[in-house]
């Protein structure tokens, strides 16, 4: 374990929808997870696809006081915990504590590693929050003899300490409908195991994904429907009794949810622990644009509540989180939709320029010289603003990847315009006033190729290096 830093909780700038680096600069591989706050400190565990791309992983965690700044902290769980874990699937691990044994303890959905057969859940603990967790095996949960698949799942801890199980299951009536309906179960007091079982809802619906928060005595339990990686409406229903009605699923979102899909919902605390909001957090997973899970994005949300029973939220560039204070607050970047833009690169101090003006025309960075192969509009490719397309002033062209191809090292050229993703750039501010240039189809970054600092080098799209020549100030001209 990394014991090296102590973090501050000062006010942060959060870039959206993009990979996080931890403080050594690794990606941060926290996919599907859970974040459980101890003392100054959120722990974030997670899925980390990335000891052999998407087949067996670790489960990983990582502590920071601000939400941003995230320290690497332990793989608590790997393929050596146990030998059933040599070759599996673990899925949206959930950690709570419990307090009478002093036990963390994790749950997840665990597969055999080769299909999605199995429908069970796992269970580990551990004596420290960020410790190695001991694995006590994997089983479908069961009462009163009665056997039930259970895939995509979540945990939620009550007030009283009660822990219960959302696990989403096949119908009754339909052992082969997988995930079609969702279970609740109690857990028992040492929460290694159900109890009984609650409820069961939303027969037929097809809900995954679930997270559950309370809220002024109300609670919401946020999920998906199924498809696959690919992303879709996000809905919300609530209860004030797990084991009674629930309200009917209302959409909450965009249609597909700002091209994520729901990992957790975060109470956010202030420094007296009380929680004054909640963030939606999410996962933009790579297999949804051809690339793998190591690739997936983070996208987070404050949640807007309109009434009692009803909440909002919204996509924003940047979020400014407070920990001291316990608030989350969006912005967008400001732009001049009729003006022209300058950009330079970071590690090179040269401008974003074009090789003249034919169809196919290479990108690359050139002396600065204001003219207008360097000068560039921005057209919203959306009413949301997520997107845009990046004119050149001299061709009318849009910058473009030469194809669709993920491999890092394509060029990045001029095209006709043709509304195709490869043409449309998600523009994320950094904390040094810079910006991430971020393809849409591929989710790869315009870059310099070879991180050179030589005029007339070609521009490229390569996956987040969170280097220099990834960087660009952009000015308006």
């Amino acid at each position: 374990m990394n014991n090296k830093r102590i973090l501050s909780a000062a006010p942060v700038s959060v870039s959206n929808g993009v990979q996080f680096t931890d403080l050594d600069n690794n990606l941060v591989q926290a996919h599907a997870g859970a974040v459980l706050k101890e003392g100054n400190y959120y722990y974030w565990f997670g899925e980390n696809r990335t000891e052999t791309s998407d087949n067996q992983y670790y489960v990983s965690v990582y502590r920071s006081t601000d939400l941003k700044n995230w320290e690497f902290r332990n793989h608590v769980l790997t393929r050596n915990s146990a030998p059933e874990l040599a070759l599996a699937y673990i899925e949206r691990p959930k950690v709570i504590y419990n307090s009478t044994t002093n036990k963390y303890v994790m749950w997840m959905h665990k597969e055999n590693g080769i299909n999605y057969s199995e429908g069970r859940v796992a269970v580990a603990y551990s004596d420290t929050i960020d410790g190695d967790y001991t694995y006590t095996g994997s089983f479908q949960p069961t009462v009163n003899g009665v056997a039930y698949d259970s895939r995509d799942m979540t945990l939620f801890q009550d007030d009283n300490g009660d822990a219960y199980l959302f696990s989403s299951s096949s119908s009754p009536t339909k052992p082969d409908s997988w995930n079609s309906t969702m279970n609740i179960f109690k857990l028992t007091d040492d929460y290694m195991n159900v109890d009984s079982k609650v409820n069961t809802i939303f027969e037929g619906l097809y809900r995954e994904a679930p997270a559950i928060f309370k809220r002024n005595g109300v609670y919401f339990m946020l999920s998906s429907t199924t498809s696959g990686w690919n992303a879709n409406q996000q809905r919300y229903a609530t209860t004030t009794d797990f084991a009674g009605e629930w309200s009917t699923n209302t959409d909450v979102g965009n249609s597909n949810n700002y091209d994520s899909q729901t990992g957790f919902v975060l109470p956010v605390r202030d420094s007296s622990n009380n929680v004054v909001s909640y963030l939606y957090m999410g996962d933009r997973w790579g297999p949804s644009w051809g690339g793998g899970v190591p690739q997936s994005k983070y996208v987070w949300a404050p949640i807007v509540f309109t009434s009692n029973t009803s909440f909002t939220y919204s996509y924003y560039d940047n979020l400014t989180i407070d920990t001291a204070a316990g608030t989350v607050t969006g912005s967008d970047n400001a732009w001049d939709f009729n003006g022209y833009y300058t950009m330079t690169n970071l590690n090179s101090g040269l401008a974003l320029s074009i090789q003249g003006t034919a169809e196919g025309a290479n990108a690359e960075q050139a002396a600065p010289k204001n003219d207008g192969s360097q000068l560039w509009k921005l057209v919203s490719a959306e009413s949301s603003n997520d997107y845009f397309y990046i004119v050149n002033q001299a061709s009318n062209k849009y910058l473009s990847l030469n194809g669709d191809s993920l491999d890092n090292g394509v060029q990045v050229i001029l095209a006709a315009p043709d509304n195709q993703e490869n043409q449309q750039w998600q523009i994320n501010k950094s904390d040094n006033g810079t910006y991430t240039l971020i393809n849409r189809k591929t989710k790869s970054y315009l870059d310099v190729q070879n991180q050179s600092q030589l005029a007339g080098t070609p521009l490229v799209q390569w996956l987040q290096t969170a280097g220099a020549s990834q960087e660009w100030s952009i000015a308006l001209r």
